[in-house]
């Protein structure tokens, strides 16, 4: 396993307001639950009312977040890096 990606990973969610306060064994054992996922530009993470089960956070890059309005879709939220997003029903 590449050394880096712990690190990365607790420099993540250290840096992450929900996530802050948390001792190094703490951010450790959510480290060993955690994993990166990459997505192409505009591909669909999830969709309405499908089952969500996870947090993420915005490494690189931006999601936005859209809504049908008038026959359109147009953005309804944007979460940049750093910004934390998904099911929060975990807590």
């Amino acid at each position: 396993m590449d050394q880096q990606i712990p690190g990365e990973k607790r420099f993540l969610l250290k840096n992450t307001l929900l996530f802050s306060e948390l001792k190094q064994d703490e951010l450790d054992m959510i480290c060993s639950y955690s994993e990166f996922l990459s997505f192409k530009d505009d591909e669909v993470i999830f969709k309405k009312n499908s089952e969500a089960d996870s947090l993420m956070i915005v490494k690189k890059g931006n999601v936005r977040i859209l809504a049908e309005q008038n026959g359109e879709m147009r953005d309804i939220a944007q979460f940049i890096k750093g910004e934390l997003f998904g099911e929060m029903d975990l807590f």
